[in-house]
């Protein structure tokens, strides 16, 4: 009897220590950034935790312990901004937008009705995740959540601040920053370049993006939150949903756990008649063509959506073409157009040979997970990072907007189809990935939990991150020994010169007194 009341009392402790009390806050309002965050709320919430949820994109579910705050207003942003007018710009107009997204996104979600009645409720939580990019303005609300733990989570590679600021190795040698668009084997004028956007973002981060949020966040919570500076340096945990198997190796912290595929589904669901119909009839294989949920292909310039149709015309394959204004005049007879398509499930049709996609990372992990080719047009935030890295690893083509032509098209289509290295690259690629991405969401909880359970875990936490920037460099060691060097060489030279003067001086004595 006594044992049974101890197993008892254990599983009920064990359960009051699992039921935690979660705040996820995923500010940007895209999708595809949701897709990840969302599969990571699902498990947790099947586990027993209390998951509040401030979103654009919440999940559909009416279970008894998942709370909401909608950010849906903050499509509208999206919805006045055209985003391919960013392809082919300078990395930093990248960065600079991204920080003018976030300040408007802050100004935005903190005046919406919703989310100022919920912020009287002043809840009390046992962890906060937060998106991991410039959207510092609510550190003030981890400061209003009681100072829990707090950890990043990013569904895209990381920005270069984000690895600094946890005390994560960052060397631009071998290590480009996510709007940069190089691989990791770069020449001397990439390193170069490389090393110039390191100190130029590094420089923009802390002068610009890091005080303008210091006064949104004061402005809207008042003067007792800690700094940005200070929550900026005070992350317990990182979660990169850009994992070595599909991007590049590197040196990471025990606090920075690299994920993959944490939303690519294993299963498929039937296509809608009219699309099974026809892949189905695809005799000469499918292309899929979309560029994801931020950019949209009807706001392509008139001159490049022609010499895509002019291209399809020629083209043996038929393509499905995500295409968002409805019709699309002078289309021809093989190219199907939708507003929205399951993209996973087309994907996985047999026919389907290539995508023509955006270079978006959640999109290149569901190709990699059914081995599909890629051609990547890169237009904003991590895409250009990623269309370089198909690029490298020969599992597709990277296409600039700017270089898009009838005759770049049919190039392009036609060099990934024909050469089989390709399909061979791709499939190689796509066992790397499997195997990575099975237990990816596990994986998360894990941690997560971990955190918890240890209070924030600080023993993970490196001793860079109470470093100046000079004392990580080793600049103070460096001039320590220069000065010691320096000082050495003098003592040294002025010895011999006094030594060398001594000399001269007793001979010259004793030649005088000969």
């Amino acid at each position: 009897m006594k044992a049974t009341v101890f197993v008892l009392g254990l599983l009920f402790a064990v359960h009051g220590t699992l039921s935690s009390r979660i705040l996820f806050i995923q500010t940007s309002p895209s999708v595809s950034h949701a897709f990840p965050i969302n599969k990571v709320i699902e498990s947790l919430l099947r586990r027993g935790h209390h998951v509040t949820h401030i979103s654009a994109d919440l999940l559909e579910t009416n279970h008894a312990n998942y709370s909401t705050v909608s950010t849906r207003e903050s499509y509208k942003f999206v919805e006045d901004f055209n985003i391919s007018t960013m392809a082919d710009t300078w990395p930093m107009l990248l960065a600079e937008a991204y920080h003018e997204e976030g300040i408007t996104m802050c100004h935005l979600q903190f005046n919406l009705p919703q989310m100022k009645e919920w912020l009287k409720k002043d809840e009390k939580f046992d962890l906060v995740v937060t998106e991991r990019l410039p959207f510092q303005c609510y550190y003030g609300l981890v400061h209003r959540a009681g100072r829990p733990p707090l950890v990043g989570i990013v569904t895209l590679p990381a920005m270069m601040p984000s690895h600094y600021t946890i005390g994560n190795p960052t060397n631009p040698a071998y290590l480009p920053d996510v709007f940069v668009g190089l691989p990791d084997r770069m020449t001397f004028w990439q390193r170069l370049y490389n090393t110039y956007h390191y100190l130029r973002f590094m420089h923009y981060w802390f002068y610009t993006v890091l005080p303008e949020h210091e006064a949104v966040m004061r402005q809207y919570f008042g003067p007792d939150p800690p700094s940005v500076f200070e929550t900026e340096r005070n992350f317990s945990l990182l979660i990169v949903t850009a994992h070595f198997s599909s991007h590049y190796p590197r040196p990471n912290l025990p606090n920075v756990i690299e994920l993959t595929g944490l939303h690519v589904e294993t299963d498929t669901k039937p296509l809608p008649q009219e699309l099974q119909e026809f892949l189905d009839g695809a005799k000469h294989g499918a292309i899929y063509f979309s560029l994801g949920t931020n950019v949209r292909s009807s706001t392509l310039p008139p001159h490049t959506v022609q010499a895509f149709l002019e291209a399809f015309r020629e083209l043996p394959q038929r393509i499905v073409w995500k295409w968002e204004n409805g019709s699309l005049p002078w289309k021809p007879d093989n190219v199907l157009v939708g507003k929205w398509f399951p993209q996973q499930d087309i994907l996985a049709h047999p026919n389907v040979k290539l995508y023509i996609m955006q270079g978006g990372l959640q999109s290149i992990n569901e190709a990699a997970y059914r081995a599909i080719p890629l051609i990547a047009i890169p237009f904003f935030s991590d895409q250009t990072h990623n269309a370089a890295k198909i690029d490298f690893s020969g599992i597709g083509l990277r296409l600039c907007l700017k270089d898009i032509t009838k005759e770049s098209v049919l190039r392009s289509v036609q060099t990934v189809l024909g050469n089989p290295k390709y399909r061979e690259n791709m499939k190689q690629y796509s066992i790397l990935f499997r195997e990575h991405r099975q237990h990816s969401v596990e994986t998360a909880v894990w941690w997560l939990e971990y955190v918890i359970r240890h209070n924030g875990a600080p023993h993970l936490r490196s001793a860079a991150v109470d470093l100046y920037w000079w004392q990580l460099l080793l600049l103070d060691v460096i001039g320590f020994l220069l000065l010691v060097v320096g000082f050495a060489v003098a003592v040294v030279y002025f010895g011999t010169r006094k030594l060398i003067k001594a000399l001269t001086s007793k001979k010259h004595v004793k030649t005088k007194k000969q």
